[in-house]
């Protein structure tokens, strides 16, 4: 009996173990540390053209271009829709936020921006305005190249020197606000542009076979 009953709990002990065990992956399967995440160039320019790809061609509703920087795959699924270790949603972070995340990783991994050269303000404030371009720089190489591909477009023209502006001024704040860093955050969204404008251009062609 005592044997039967000292097998029981073992077999008792080690069943709670497994599934507390089970339950720990489970409940920390969509967590991720973000201090460890790594996105370089080479991997965020590549989901920047798998979804210019993916995306319909030309300008979409309200003339935007579907960009989402949360959407970056992490593990086959998107960075928004993990946890931090602290069980905080990734989506809902605010300083800095997911979009600010993403743009950081790729800035101090890849064009060795650091941040800790310009104020706590300017450093925010820089990630913010980038965020910010990113938007009137896909509607314009959409309006040059997608747009006039999809149909007859007599407003493309006025529109793509319209979001130039808008560029030209966003580009100008962003110098400003990066300070010593804006040479590197400068050529990140010159490369950026390149690999919109040749993903547009990649998608228009395979269209046209």
């Amino acid at each position: 009996m005592k044997a039967f009953m000292l097998i029981f709990y073992s077999v008792f002990f080690l069943a709670n173990s497994l599934f507390a065990q089970i339950g720990y992956k489970a409940l920390t399967a969509d967590r991720i540390e973000l201090k460890t995440l790594k996105i370089s160039k080479d991997q965020f320019f590549a989901y920047t053209r798998n979804t210019i790809l993916s995306n319909p061609l030309g300008l979409g509703v309200s003339t935007l271009v579907p960009f989402e920087l949360c959407d970056y795959p992490v593990k086959g699924k998107k960075l928004s829709s993990y946890n931090t270790p602290e069980g905080k949603g990734i989506i809902f972070l605010s300083s800095p936020s997911c979009k600010q995340i993403v743009l950081r990783k790729v800035l101090v991994q890849s064009y060795d921006f650091k941040g800790d050269n310009i104020s706590n303000y300017r450093n925010r404030q820089c990630l913010l305005d980038i965020t910010e371009i990113i938007g009137p720089l896909l509607q314009f190489f959409a309006t040059q190249i997608e747009e006039p591909a999809k149909k007859d477009c007599p407003h493309c023209q006025s529109m793509a020197q319209y979001k130039a502006k808008v560029l030209y001024k966003a580009q100008g704040q962003i110098n400003k606000t990066c300070g010593v860093e804006a040479g590197k955050t400068a050529k990140f969204v010159a490369d950026f542009s390149q690999v919109v404008e040749a993903s547009m251009k990649e998608k228009v062609a395979k269209l046209g076979k």
